[in-house]
């Protein structure tokens, strides 16, 4: 039984209607799925809120703050485990692609192999004591992923979009382009950028658009006709409807509110 050897599981539970908020790091892999509920996910600067249903892999010796989004809870269900058997399937490609050797969101549907076989593995794991089987388990489940891709776009490509627009939220950013950028469909990109981040990709750029319009507001005395070119709009009246609408109040009264 040589070739189910280096692996060892350390967890594995099941946690309806989770409430609970983890922050810190550990000393194991951790396969997560999140059935339904709401979901928070940070690492360092960025944060996710993905739609459930989907997995969650996070790596040893990295800081992670999760936990419940705005309705409270989440249906978790986790396995963690360790082992130099890892690095082969690392090495193989086997393991799923992580972004920044960090972790990895992964939208799955219901009835998606991937999933079936975590849940025989989670069965293994509580109803035997057979390691190689569950062990063999584990590996289907990463093998899933890459036989039945379900049209995922993978966290790493999103990330980096992501990051390119909180950097630049005043540049011409359009679905069509960051679709063509993912090398996916537009109807397909925008439905895993939702499932990501929980809101649509126009509405994310806007939303960072009056982020740093905000901060001009707040810290400088630049004009707000200018404020709205260097946020990327080029109408005044455009710029002003538009924060108007996130913030419920005018440029004008927000920058009055500040300075009382």
């Amino acid at each position: 039984m040589e070739y189910f050897d280096g692996i060892q599981f350390s967890d594995y539970r099941a946690l309806p209607k989770c409430t609970a908020q983890i922050d810190g790091h550990f000393n194991f892999y951790a396969i997560n799925f999140i059935r339904s509920g709401t979901f928070k996910f940070q690492y360092k600067s960025n944060t996710f809120t993905p739609q459930p249903p989907f997995f969650l892999i996070t790596t040893p010796n990295k800081n992670y703050r999760y936990g419940p989004g705005d309705s409270g809870n989440w249906d978790h269900l986790y396995i963690t485990f360790t082992g130099p058997r890892i690095d082969k399937w690392k090495a193989h490609g086997l393991f799923p692609s992580l972004e920044k050797e960090a972790f990895s969101i992964i939208p799955i549907s219901e009835g998606h192999p991937a999933l079936l076989a975590f849940d025989q593995l989670y069965k293994s794991l509580t109803q035997t004591s057979k390691p190689a089987e569950s062990i063999h388990l584990l590996e289907r489940v990463f093998l899933q992923f890459h036989l039945y891709p379900d049209k995922s776009l993978p966290s790493s490509i999103l990330t980096r979009q992501i990051t390119a627009i909180q950097a630049q939220p005043e540049a011409p950013w359009s679905v069509e382009s960051l679709a063509k950028s993912a090398n996916i469909s537009i109807a397909t990109y925008r439905r895993h950028f939702n499932t990501y981040t929980g809101i649509s990709p126009m509405n994310f750029v806007v939303k960072q658009r009056i982020k740093k319009a905000e901060f001009f507001l707040r810290y400088t005395h630049t004009p707000i006709k200018e404020i709205a070119l260097i946020c990327g709009y080029k109408d005044v009246f455009h710029f002003s409807k538009t924060f108007a609408k996130y913030k419920k109040v005018s440029p004008a009264r927000y920058r009055i509110n500040i300075d009382k």
